[in-house]
C-alpha cells in the first residue's frame, strides 16, 4: 500500500522529466475524480491513464481547497503507488479538493506533475475505507478462508450448520470415488470447436470441485482419507501442461479453473505436501497465475482499457485466490494480490454504475458476481478489506431484482446461455450472499422467489460447469451467518440504472400471478462485448408469461445464431430504419460508439416513463439519420405506450418489431398475441405517415438450420411504415389476463398546433402524453 506524508517530498529538488498524459476515449478509463462526475464514496477513488511505455511507480498529491477554490493548508503526498489507480486508506473531510500525480523512477527521478483536477467530496458520500492487511494475508494457512472468525471456531460449529451437511453429502463424498480426469485434449488441428471448448473447461471445473471440496472437508473434519484424496487430485492436475490445451491463450475458461483449483489445493493442503510436491504444485500455480496476470495487467491492460470482460473477471476468479495462496512467499504472487485487492477497492468496475447496474446484462452480471462476490468474501475474511461497503456492491442486488423477474425466461438483454430456461439458481446464491453482506433482506426474498419458481437444471452446462451451489451456501453461512428474507415490495413502479442505460417499469412485483414487467434499454455502452445492438429495445412480461421477448437460442458463442441473429437489431423489439439496424460487428471502438442513452424519465401517479435516444447507435449504418428516439410509458400500472420519433435527411421506411413465442393474429392496424395466461393487444394509435401494413414472420434469418433443429421458433410482428423524412408512431400495448377485459383505451386530440394522446381508464384521471408536432 502507499505511504502518506504531508511534508516536502525527497524528490522535490531533483530534475524532472516530461509526463505523458494520454487523452481519454471511449475505450479507456477516465481520469477521476473530476468536476464532471459526482463523488459518491469516501475516500475518493483515484484513477488515471498511465504512460504507455514501461512500468511505473507513482506519487499522488491531494490539496484541500477553500470555498474560493484556492489551496488551503499543506498538500498531502502519497508515495509508493504501484498502479495507476489508488484509494487512500481513510476517508477525507468533506469539501473541495484538487489532485495530481506523477511517475517516479530511481534512475530518472520524478516526472512533471500531471494537470490538476478538481472535485468535491460531499458530506453524504458513502464511507467505504480500504482496510487491506497484507501481512495478515500472508499469515497462517489456509488464507483462502471460508470463515471470518477463523477455522478453529468454524470447526466447533460445523454440526450446527445446515450448509455443511449438504456440502459433505453432495459436493464432497461423490468426489472420493470419482476417477481423476485426464488432461483435456487439444482441439482437432488446433481449431476451436464449441463442444470441445466446453468439455475442456467442464473437466477443469471438476478438477476444482475435486481439489477444493475434498481439501476443505478433509482439513476441517481432520479426515485423512479425504485429505489424501484431495492431494491425489492436486498432484495430478499440477502435472497438466500450463502451456498446453488448458493454457490461458488456448482456452481461458479452462485456465481460470486450473489456476483456482491449484490455489485452493496449495493453500489448504500445504502441510500435507512433501517439499518436492510443494515445489511442483507451486511451480504449476505460479506458471498459471503468471499467464493470467500478464494478460490482465500487461496485454489487455485493464488499468487503461477496462472493457475486456474476461480479463476483468480474472481479477476476481484467479488473481485473488492465486495471490492469497502465494502471498508472502512469492513476490509476483504478492503483487497480483495487491493489484486485485486495490482494483476491487477502486476502479471496479467499468461495466457497472453506482445504482448497481451491469452493462453486459443479467447473465453476465451473474457470472461476474459469482467470482467478484467470492473474491470479496475471501478478501474480507483473510485481509479485512470489505468492498461490500462500496456503493456498487451495496446496490447491485437491485439490478436482477428489478430487471429479471424470477418467473421470466426471455425478458432481458445481452448474451445469455440460459435464454429460454428459468433463471439460474446461481442468481439466488449471489442474492443471498449480497443480502447477508449488505443487510438487505429483500435480496433474500427475491432469491426465495427464484428457488420457488425456477425449474433450472443443476446439471446443465451453465450451472455444473461454473459453480457448486453447496459450496456457495457453505461460504455464505460460514462467513456471514444466517440470512433473513423479506417479501418482495410492490413498488417502485420505475427503477433506473442510468449509468448502464437500463430502466425497469412494473407493477405488482410482490405477486407473480399479477406482476407486469417491462425492461427498457438505451445504453451508453453500445453493442460492445456481450451487449447487443439493442438500444431503445424493450421486453415485456406479464402474469407469468414472456410476451415480447429476446428471441433466439444460445447455441454457442460465435455461432451463426449468435452473430447473425441474437446480436442483431432485427432480433429485438426495436426498429429497423431504412432496412438497417445498429452496429453489431466485432470492432470494439465502433461497438462502443453505437450507443444510446436514457435522456429523460419520470414517475407520476399512474404514469411512469423513460426516453431513450439511440441516434448514435443507428447512425453508423444510416449516416443521414437525424433522430431515433423512443419513449416508453407505463400507464395505470397495466398498459404501455411506445412512441417512436425518427427523422432523416431523406425519406426512409421504418419497421417496428415485436418478437414473441406466442401465437399472433393481425388486423389492419392492430394485432393480438396469445400466450398461456394472457391476451396482449398491440394497436397503432397514431402514425404521422402511412402504415403499409402488419405482418408476422416466423423463424430466424440467416441462421444455419442445423443449429436450430428441434428448437422452438419465435415469431415477429412487423409494423411497416412507408418512407418519410419524419415518423411519429405511437403504439398501445395492453396485456390482459385471459377471461378478463381490457381496461385502457387511447385516442388522439389534434386541435390546435399540437397532438395529445389521451389514455383513459374508468375511475381514473386520464394520462395525457404529447406527440411531437408535425412540420409545416
Amino acid at each position: 500500500m502507499a505511504n502518506k506524508n504531508s511534508t516536502k517530498h525527497e524528490h522535490e529538488d531533483l530534475p524532472r522529466s516530461p509526463l505523458l498524459q494520454p487523452d481519454e476515449n471511449v475505450l479507456t478509463v477516465r481520469y477521476s475524480p473530476d468536476e464532471r462526475r459526482a463523488v459518491i464514496e469516501n475516500p475518493p477513488r483515484f484513477q488515471w491513464i498511465p504512460p504507455q511505455i514501461g512500468r511505473h511507480s507513482y506519487e499522488l498529491q491531494l490539496q484541500r481547497l477553500s470555498v474560493s477554490g484556492q489551496p488551503e493548508g499543506k498538500p498531502t503526498h502519497f508515495t509508493g503507488i504501484a498502479f495507476p489507480f489508488f484509494t487512500p486508506a481513510e476517508p477525507v473531510e468533506p469539501g473541495s479538493y484538487s489532485w495530481r500525480y506523477r511517475t517516479v523512477s530511481d534512475a530518472r527521478g520524478p516526472s512533471d506533475w500531471s494537470q490538476s483536477r478538481k472535485f468535491i467530496v460531499p458530506a453524504d458520500a458513502i464511507v467505504a475505507p480500504v482496510a487491506f492487511d497484507r501481512k495478515r494475508a500472508a499469515g497462517i494457512r489456509p488464507r483462502l478462508a471460508i470463515a471470518a472468525d477463523g477455522h478453529k471456531a468454524l470447526i466447533s460449529r460445523l454440526d450446527e450448520m445446515p450448509a455443511w451437511a449438504a456440502f459433505v453429502e453432495r459436493s464432497v463424498l461423490p468426489w472420493v470415488e470419482k476417477d481423476i480426469p485426464a488432461e483435456p485434449e487439444a482441439y482437432p488441428n488446433n481449431l476451436r470447436t464449441a463442444e470441445l471448448w466446453r468439455r475442456s473447461y467442464i473437466t477443469c471445473q471438476e478438477a476444482l470441485y475435486g481439489i477444493r471440496n475434498l481439501a476443505v472437508a478433509g482439513v476441517l473434519q481432520r479426515d485423512a482419507k479425504l485429505t489424501a484424496r484431495a492431494r491425489d487430485w492436486l498432484l495430478a492436475v499440477a502435472q497438466w501442461d500450463p502451456e498446453g490445451p488448458t493454457s490461458r491463450s488456448y482456452n481461458d475458461e479452462a485456465a481460470f479453473r486450473c489456476a483456482t483449483a491449484l490455489a485452493w489445493g496449495y493453500d489448504w493442503l500445504r502441510t500435507e505436501l512433501s517439499p518436492d510436491e510443494a515445489d511442483a504444485v507451486r511451480s504449476a500455480l505460479k506458471a498459471r497465475g503468471e499467464q493470467v496476470a500478464r494478460h490482465v495487467m500487461h496485454a489487455s491492460r485493464i488499468d487503461s482499457f477496462p472493457y475486456d470482460s474476461h480479463a476483468v473477471r480474472a481479477v476476481s476468479a484467479v488473481m485473488v485466490p492465486v495471490g492469497l495462496a502465494l502471498a508472502g512467499e512469492d513476490a509476483d504472487g504478492t503483487e497480483w494480490l495487491d493489484f486485485a485487492a486495490n482494483y476491487l477497492a477502486g476502479p471496479y468496475s467499468a461495466w457497472a454504475d453506482e445504482e448497481g447496474g451491469w452493462a453486459e446484462g443479467i447473465h453476465y452480471w451473474t457470472t461476474a458476481m459469482c467470482y467478484a462476490l467470492e473474491a470479496a468474501t475471501l478478501l474480507r475474511n483473510a485481509t479485512g478489506l470489505n468492498v461490500f461497503e462500496r456503493p456498487f456492491f451495496r446496490n447491485t442486488g437491485s439490478f436482477p431484482l428489478y430487471c429479471r423477474p424470477a418467473w421470466t425466461r426471455r425478458g432481458t438483454f445481452g448474451d445469455d446461455s440460459t435464454l429460454g430456461d428459468a433463471p439460474s439458481p446461481k442468481i439466488a446464491r449471489n442474492m443471498r450472499l449480497l443480502a447477508a453482506a449488505t443487510g438487505t433482506p429483500e435480496f433474500a426474498g427475491y432469491a426465495d422467489q427464484i428457488e420457488t419458481l425456477s425449474d433450472s437444471d443443476e446439471s446443465a452446462f451453465y450451472n455444473y460447469g461454473w459453480w457448486d451451489f453447496r459450496f456457495d451456501d457453505l461460504l455464505r453461512e460460514a462467513s456471514f451467518g444466517p440470512v433473513d428474507a423479506a417479501s418482495m415490495p410492490p413498488e417502485p413502479r420505475i427503477k433506473l440504472f442510468l449509468g448502464v442505460g437500463w430502466a425497469s417499469l412494473q407493477s405488482r412485483m410482490d405477486d407473480p400471478d399479477h406482476h407486469i414487467h417491462c425492461v427498457f434499454k438505451s445504453s451508453p455502452y453500445g453493442s460492445i462485448s456481450h451487449s447487443h445492438a439493442d438500444q431503445n429495445a424493450f421486453c415485456l412480461s406479464a402474469f407469468g408469461d414472456d410476451i415480447l421477448v429476446q428471441s433466439g437460442h444460445y447455441v454457442a458463442h460465435n455461432s451463426s445464431m449468435h452473430r447473425n441473429w441474437r446480436r442483431q437489431t432485427l432480433s429485438k423489439n426495436a426498429l429497423l430504419i431504412d432496412g438497417q439496424g445498429q452496429y453489431a460487428d466485432v470492432d470494439k471502438f465502433l461497438a462502443r460508439q453505437a450507443s444510446g442513452a436514457i435522456v429523460a424519465h419520470g414517475d407520476h401517479e399512474n404514469h411512469q416513463w423513460a426516453v431513450g435516444d439511440a441516434t448514435d447507435a443507428y447512425r453508423q449504418m444510416i449516416p443521414d439519420l437525424i433522430r431515433a428516439e423512443r419513449q416508453l410509458h407505463m400507464i395505470f400500472g397495466c398498459a404501455f405506450v411506445v412512441i417512436d420519433h425518427v427523422a432523416a435527411s431523406r425519406a426512409v421506411p421504418v419497421s417496428w418489431f415485436g418478437h414473441t413465442m406466442g401465437q399472433v393474429e393481425t388486423g389492419d392496424r392492430s394485432a393480438t398475441i396469445d400466450t398461456a395466461h394472457a391476451m396482449t393487444g398491440i394497436e397503432v394509435v397514431y402514425s404521422s405517415g402511412y402504415v403499409e401494413g402488419l405482418s408476422v414472420i416466423e423463424g430466424f434469418d440467416d441462421v444455419d438450420a442445423a443449429e436450430v433443429e428441434g428448437l422452438e421458433t419465435s415469431r415477429r410482428l412487423s409494423i411497416d411504415l412507408a418512407p418519410a423524412k419524419s415518423h411519429v408512431l405511437a403504439t398501445l400495448i395492453l396485456p390482459v389476463r385471459k377471461q378478463e377485459t381490457p381496461k385502457v383505451m387511447c385516442f388522439v386530440e389534434d386541435q390546435g398546433f399540437g397532438r395529445i394522446l389521451y389514455c383513459v381508464r374508468q375511475r381514473f384521471d386520464p394520462v395525457c402524453i404529447p406527440l411531437a408536432p408535425q412540420p409545416g
